[in-house]
């Protein structure tokens, strides 16, 4: 549920004192993923408010999350003049494992919701995120297209499964004898190997955890302008590695 060390800052720092009001709706936080981007957005100083799609009301308080219930239409609920909107797809397999009052979102149900909100909110100061299987981000950013015009948008393709693929795995030595010395050079060996692997890899390795990855696609789409482009930033998994 909601990690209240994370939201604390933002708690202590009143996003109403800055000179824009900034709100940000938040729809499949019921993955980790989306339960980890939303504790990113809710301890940002910038956000005056945080909206997030839910099943039934939030059991805890914290003084700038409010639920959305799912089962009702969206309307906007304040008047911020700077709106962010983050839809995350959610994996089914995964939701079945965790508990959460979080309500999911399908990604073939993302379109829907999309043109819901665009017919309610402001023409202009709104920004669009979308989280979605790498398999399915470019027809996510597709979509987005015809309202790149209108609003900023981007799309990101998160890895499929619950662990991102780690690639090839650097060459590992075997021993051809169980003594000391040579059990002691193999492991020197397969050391210097994955040092290697690594430098010549940089893209490899351990796959970044749900909250790492929050935090890095926060930061970019906090970077993002609200001066529209007429095109959607897109980013994979390995734009979020350096």
């Amino acid at each position: 549920m909601i990690d209240t060390n994370q939201v604390f800052v933002a708690d202590a720092k009143p996003a109403l004192a800055l000179p824009t009001q900034r709100s940000a709706y938040v729809f499949g936080a019921a993955s980790a993923l989306g339960e980890a981007l939303l504790n990113q957005l809710l301890a940002s100083p910038r956000y005056s408010a945080v909206y997030v799609s839910t099943t039934a009301a939030l059991p805890g308080s914290v003084a700038h999350l409010n639920a959305l219930l799912a089962s009702q239409p969206f309307t906007v609920q304040d008047a911020a003049q700077e709106m962010d909107c983050v839809f995350i797809a959610n994996e089914h397999a995964e939701i079945r494992s965790r508990n959460t009052v979080y309500a999911t979102l399908a990604g073939e149900h993302i379109p829907t919701l999309l043109r819901e909100l665009s017919n309610a909110l402001p023409s202009t100061g709104v920004r669009y995120l979308i989280v979605a299987p790498a398999s399915s981000v470019s027809e996510a950013g597709a979509y987005l297209a015809s309202y790149a015009s209108q609003a900023s948008c981007m799309a990101y393709g998160c890895a499929e499964g619950k662990k991102a693929s780690a690639g090839k795995n650097a060459y590992q030595f075997t021993p051809q004898a169980d003594s000391l010395l040579d059990r002691l050079g193999v492991w020197v060996l397969n050391a210097l190997s994955n040092v290697a692997h690594s430098m010549l890899n940089p893209h490899t390795g351990v796959p970044l955890t749900s909250v790492k990855i929050a935090q890095r696609l926060a930061q970019r789409f906090e970077a993002l302008p609200l001066q529209t482009t007429g095109t959607v930033s897109a980013l994979q998994p390995e734009d979020l590695k350096t």
